[in-house]
């Protein structure tokens, strides 16, 4: 499952100057199962933390937030299942409408009212409606976020999630007599109250120190020697530096969003003092303190009061050690839980499908025995809710001048019958007329998985070898799977995850047991000039002709049905299985010079209506059919052998082809091949053995 995070405009992704956002952003994925499939997207900048899950996106100089935006919807990968936006629920609305049907978790690290695009009611109710789960930092800020909200709150997507700290394993035993601030030096966040109840407190207590770990832009308060300013430092440097001191002050003046402070002090044994702010105070341990009032006479009595009894504040320091509760990894196996529920995948059982593919619809009938018509067959009978869609229909009924193919209505239907129907898996057959874009387009819907077959040969110097290589290819980079009729493994072209399967027999086709007829003839075969033309083009030899004239003359005694040849014309419909079933035996021979495992979908033809099939053995298919099951010959004059052998062994023959149909029926039939398709385009990890993987 893929995950895109996607920063604050300003967020500084690096070490050094990094905010809120991205600590947690960059400590939480390290121990996340998904870190692997997560990109962060944020601002550019020089030696991002994460550097090979870091996208860098670019801004114009005026509108700075909508080109950030747009950058990250550019650079998305298509198949990411979940966006994560932090703190800027204005990029949700931009996004959301972008990519409707992906999942999508807002954090808000901050008081929603406060942020633009959540500071109005019905802002907040669009985003309870519309977005998938919503996460806040602290319960305060949850209490922010539903606020005069007039519509019906479902709590289920509402999660308060506290950021996690990595602990060490030791409470720290060279604890020294250090105070610490941490945050903006500032009046809101209480540094000028905090340097005057320490001024005061080291002018008493010497042995003590005070560190200010922050910045501020516009500052105002003046600098005080007895503390040292470190300025903006790692958060690893952060921590070493809570290892090392016992009391860290947060004594914020305004609403505190989080209490961030006091998970990073207690995962250190270093006591927290903090102001009853916002979220300050829900994640400090209760060894630790919250003023009573945040005033410098305040904050000087309680240091003072801490100070006067060392093993009182050691015991108070070791307890707070003791009970940290907000370990990185177990806060990060909370998060991860969060999202997976959206990391499920589609089942494999009953799925939503679209098969398109050329269903024949205008021909009346006459091609109904498709290998299209057998996926869909096994699809519906696997328990999947199938929709066709017939894009050679489509095309044929829809051309016009300004779209004189037709594709841009093919297209744009197609995107529209998905949005309807909302399709687990889109499968392709032949549909040369989809587009990259469309395909594009129909995964931003969902996280639907797409894949297309293929049934025409890819044999170099064969039949169309250029038109069907580019044919193949065109889709290759944004399908999940392709799968061949010939053996991927002989192609002299990369074709990515693309797998084998054979031409499948169906029982609701291949309906004749011919092996317990007494037949008229021997020999059966049928080819034709194209299946579209539907008879012989005048002009026109087949290589195949040849071959069969000859092996007339060398064959007496045998008894020839031959169609798409000498003047006769193919046979469709159910006048081929008529045809079919007059003969016992058929020949197994495609197009252009023999390529590992290719066939034309007679071989099912003929192996499921139960004639002894002869296949050349240069085809391989000897691996994947039994011997018992066909015959293999090695060479034209081997073919009229034992073509006369066999006419004559009359039990032998129909054992053999009885053993053929079989066979096929069990390894081949559609619902195996169709349940093979399924399973690797969604890479289900197969413990069913087919028969042809080899």
């Amino acid at each position: 499952m893929k995950i895109a995070i996607l920063l604050p405009f300003k967020e500084i992704y690096r070490k050094v100057g990094a905010g809120a956002v991205s600590i947690l952003v960059h400590s939480h994925l390290k121990s996340s199962i998904y870190k692997k499939s997560t990109k962060i997207y944020g601002l550019t900048v020089s030696n991002p933390m994460d550097k090979n899950k870091f996208v860098p996106l670019k801004s114009d100089k005026f509108f700075k937030n909508k080109s950030y935006v747009s950058d990250f919807a550019i650079k998305l990968d298509t198949d990411t299942k979940i966006i994560e936006i932090h703190n800027r629920p204005k990029y949700f609305f931009f996004l959301k409408k972008k990519f409707p049907y992906k999942k999508f978790i807002l954090f808000f690290h901050n008081d929603p009212n406060e942020l633009e695009g959540s500071s109005s009611a019905e802002e907040r109710s669009i985003i309870l409606n519309s977005c998938d789960k919503i996460i806040f930092l602290s319960k305060w800020i949850k209490a922010q976020f539903v606020k005069d909200l007039a519509c019906h709150v479902d709590v289920t997507k509402l999660v308060v999630f506290y950021p996690g700290v990595k602990g060490i394993k030791k409470f720290p035993n060279k604890k020294k007599k250090i105070l610490v601030f941490v945050g903006k030096l500032n009046s809101d966040k209480g540094y000028d109250i905090y340097l005057e109840a320490v001024n005061k407190f080291l002018n008493i207590f010497k042995s003590w120190k005070s560190i200010a770990i922050g910045s501020e832009k516009r500052r105002v308060i003046p600098a005080s020697f007895n503390t040292k300013e470190y300025g903006q430092i790692s958060n690893d440097r952060v921590l070493r530096i809570y290892e090392h001191a016992s009391i860290a002050v947060g004594n914020s003046v305004r609403d505190e969003p989080l209490g961030r402070l006091p998970i990073e002090a207690s995962s250190r044994g270093c006591l927290s003092i903090v102001s009853n702010k916002g979220g300050l105070p829900e994640t400090l341990d209760k060894n630790s303190l919250v003023l009573k009032i945040n005033t410098s006479e305040e904050i000087f009595k309680t240091l003072t009061s801490l100070a006067m009894n060392e093993k009182k504040l050691l015991t108070a320091q070791k307890k707070i050690f003791n009970n940290f509760i907000y370990d990185l990894e177990s806060q990060t196996s909370i998060l991860d839980g969060i999202r997976k529920p959206f990391a499920k995948q589609n089942k494999t059982r009953n799925l939503k499908i679209v098969h398109i593919t050329n269903f024949n619809e205008r021909f009346n009938g006459r091609l109904h025995y498709n290998t299209g018509k057998r996926l869909t067959n096994g699809l519906i009978r696997l328990g999947h809710n199938v929709l066709v869609v017939s894009d050679r229909d489509i095309l044929h009924k829809n051309k016009s001048i300004l779209d004189p193919d037709a594709s841009k209505v093919l297209n744009k239907r197609i995107i529209e019958t998905h949005l309807n129907f909302k399709a687990d898996l889109i499968i392709l057959g032949h549909a040369d007329a989809i587009t990259s874009r469309t395909i594009v387009q129909l995964k931003m819907i969902n996280d639907v998985k797409i894949c297309q077959w293929f049934l025409d040969p890819l044999v170099p110097k064969g039949p169309d070898y250029i038109k069907n290589k580019n044919r193949i290819s065109k889709l290759q980079n944004e399908i999940d799977a392709t799968f061949l009729t010939t053996s991927p493994d002989v192609l002299n072209f990369k074709l990515k995850n693309s797998y084998y399967i054979p031409n499948p027999v169906d029982p609701a086709f291949e309906m004749l047991n011919v092996y317990n007829n007494s037949t008229q003839k021997d020999l059966f075969f049928a080819m034709s000039h194209g299946v579209h033309r539907g008879i012989l083009k005048k002009g026109k030899i087949d290589g195949r002709e040849m071959f069969l004239k000859k092996l007339q003359k060398l064959t007496r005694g045998v008894i020839f049905d031959t169609y798409g040849m000498n003047n006769i014309q193919p046979v469709w419909g159910d006048n081929f299985l008529q045809a079919i079933g007059k003969s016992s035996m058929g020949l197994n021979l495609s197009r252009g010079r023999t390529f590992k495992y290719y066939s034309s979908d007679r071989i099912a033809q003929l192996m499921g209506n139960g004639l002894l099939t002869f296949i050349d053995k240069k085809t391989k298919l000897s691996n994947i059919i039994k011997n018992n099951e066909a015959i293999f010959y090695t060479d034209i004059n081997d073919l009229s052998k034992k073509l006369i052998y066999y006419k004559n062994k009359d039990k032998l023959r129909k054992k053999i082809a009885k053993n053929g149909q079989q066979g096929a029926f069990k390894r081949f039939n559609s619902n195996v091949v169709a349940e093979y398709i399924i399973n690797k385009t969604f890479k289900k990890k197969i413990t069913k053995k087919f028969n042809w993987q080899v």
